[in-house]
């Protein structure tokens, strides 16, 4: 996600307490829009992130592509039998050992408890751009998915590429939670009601860490 920087402090809403965002809106011109960075997560490439090997893709274009294609899975409504042949035909300018990690993502995935919940959900609406008006300038970014259970509340669905592991992967969440708090405030803004629950999937491993949003967290932010 990115900051919009004010060219003027006064075009900010007053009065705003937590990271009350104020109102949603579509950008506005004349803001300056630099990149932040969160934990463990950088908008600048590294050498680490180039192409390595006979890799086509950088680790920042890999995650994109991942993304896409759960997005495509879950619009169609793929089946787990039909996913290989699925995930093949929109891999082909990819090399072997990328199509093979992209198959084994696809793969866990379908095999997950959140997907599951996901197929079975009332709605779902993948890759939502959203604004939203802070004290310190606006945010710009996009949820991975939302969806809607049976009970009819909303779940933030965020995916991630990051290196972890079941040792690790629930520390790990914690660097989002900010960035989780984030889109918890734009579905609230997005759908008139605050959000109580979220998945971070952590797309290599194949694991789920579920956060939840309390009365006192929409109150706080």
């Amino acid at each position: 996600y990115e900051i919009g920087v004010p060219s003027s402090p006064s075009s900010l809403s007053s009065g705003s307490r937590g990271l009350n965002p104020g109102y949603l809106d579509k950008g506005e011109k004349g803001k300056e829009v630099v990149p932040i960075r969160g934990k463990g997560e950088g908008v600048e490439l590294k050498p680490e992130d180039l192409a390595t090997d006979d890799s086509v893709l950088t680790a920042a274009g890999f995650g994109t592509r991942a993304h896409h294609l759960l997005e495509q899975i879950l619009i169609r409504k793929i089946k787990p039998a039909e996913a290989l042949s699925f995930v093949g035909g929109l891999t082909q300018d990819l090399s072997q050992n990328e199509k093979k990690e992209m198959a084994g993502i696809v793969t866990r995935f379908l095999k997950s408890t959140l997907a599951r919940e996901i197929f079975s959900a009332r709605e779902i609406r993948p890759e939502i751009p959203f604004s939203l008006r802070l004290p310190f300038g606006l945010v710009h970014g996009a949820l991975d998915l939302i969806f809607q259970k049976g009970n009819g509340e909303w779940v933030i669905v965020d995916y991630k590429t990051s290196d972890v592991n079941e040792e690790n992967y629930a520390k790990r969440a914690g660097d989002y939670l900010i960035q989780m708090e984030l889109y918890a405030l734009a579905v609230s803004g997005l759908l008139g009601r605050f959000p109580r629950e979220a998945r971070l999937h952590f797309l290599r491993p194949g694991l789920t860490h579920p956060i939840a949003f309390s009365q006192e967290d929409g109150e706080r932010l």
